[in-house]
Order: structure tokens, then sequence, then C-alpha cells
């Protein structure tokens, strides 16, 4: 398995380049470029729909934050793997060099925490680009060699855990309001509590049976 992730990073980090990969992919590796991306989407989930999102925009900080706490003060220190800018002397290094651990990527877990957030909580249409930047950071910390494959693929699906966990506690503790009828905010209701389409109210009058007809002789 590691021999096939050094393969893997060997492909990607001094194969599979162009010399405009690598003007770009330092670009996107660098948090301080995307992270205004996520700060209009933070901006959007608080302040969109009359305030209802906000329970959303929440989520996102605690996810993105647990998801650096633990890839960062965590597992990297109990993996203790060494980054390929440290262990591969034939990878190319087109950022500055780095001395924390290798496993897991943070920069991938922290992405894939917020893909996570935004496409369940606001739709795959919020969520794709994130996602998709999710992704794009990755492969990068790949590309530009301070990160094998491994170490992103276990940041993302790290991230994707974390966040789902915040996901379920915030619809449990903080359900969104939703409008009810008139334009009044109501909780979400409890899963599996009927609805106002499956009370007989609801149903209409009901059509008469005929009437049964007795067997002749």
């Amino acid at each position: 398995m590691l021999e096939l992730d050094r393969s893997l990073f060997a492909l990607i980090n001094g194969v599979w380049t162009t010399p405009w990969l690598d003007e770009a992919m330092p670009l996107v590796t660098n948090a301080k470029l995307w992270a205004p991306f996520l700060a209009v989407v933070w901006l959007w989930l608080l302040l969109g729909a009359g305030g209802r999102r906000r329970p959303l925009a929440l989520c996102l900080l605690v996810a993105i934050g647990l998801s650096d706490l633990v890839s960062a003060r965590v597992v990297k220190p109990l993996a203790g793997r060494d980054r390929p800018c440290i262990a591969e002397p034939a990878g190319r290094l087109l950022v500055s060099r780095t001395s924390s651990r290798s496993y897991p990527s943070s920069h991938a877990t922290n992405a894939g925490a917020a893909a996570t957030v935004v496409w369940a909580e606001a739709g795959w249409a919020a969520g794709l680009p994130v996602l998709l930047l999710a992704l794009a950071v990755s492969w990068s910390r790949v590309y530009v060699g301070v990160h094998y494959p491994v170490d992103v693929v276990a940041g993302l699906c790290l991230g994707l855990a974390i966040a789902r966990i915040v996901i379920l506690l915030r619809r449990r503790w903080w359900p969104i309001p939703v409008p009810g009828p008139g334009g009044a905010a109501a909780a979400d209701p409890p899963s599996g509590a009927p609805t106002r389409e499956d009370s007989p109210a609801a149903a209409g009058p009901r059509e008469p049976l005929p009437p049964s007809s007795s067997a002749g002789g």
C-alpha cells in the first residue's frame, strides 16, 4: 500500500505535470486565496433566507474547526508520517517547506468538511462548487510536493465523517425553522411525525361505498 502511495505521488508530482499547472497549483493550494470563497458561502448561510440558515452557518464553522483540531492535533502526531518533501529526495517542492507531519492533510480535511456541510445542508447547487474546490485543493497538495495521495484521501474521509457528526447533532439540537401557515415560523417536525397531509381532514370527504349485493340462487 505504501509503495503504491509513493508511486502515485511520483506520477502526480513528477510526471503528470505541465508548466501552467506548476504556476496554478501553488495558488490553488494557498488557503489565503480560497478562504474568501468559503467566507462568502458562510455569509450566504448566515444572512440568507431571513436568518433561517444561521444554524447552518454555525454548523459549517464547527465542522471546519473540529476537523482542523482533530487532524492537526490528534491524528498527525499519532501517525507521525514525514512529508514527501522530506522523505522523497527526488520529489519536486513547489511551495515552502513545512516541518509538520504529513498524514492526514489538514487542507483536505477542512475542505472535505466544508463541502459535506454545504452539500448536505444547502443542497447540491451550493455544495458542488465547494466539493470541486475541495478536490482541487486535495490534488494540489500532492502536486506541489507536500502530501502523499493517501494523506489527502484520508483527510477528505476524516472531514466527511466529522461533518456528518456535526450535521446530525445540529439537526437533533438546533432544527431549522420552516415557514408555517400564514408565514409563521415553525420548527422542523420530528422524524416520523404525522404531517397535515396525513390527517383525515386533509384527505377530504370519502366517497360512499357501493351497496353490497347478496348472492342469488
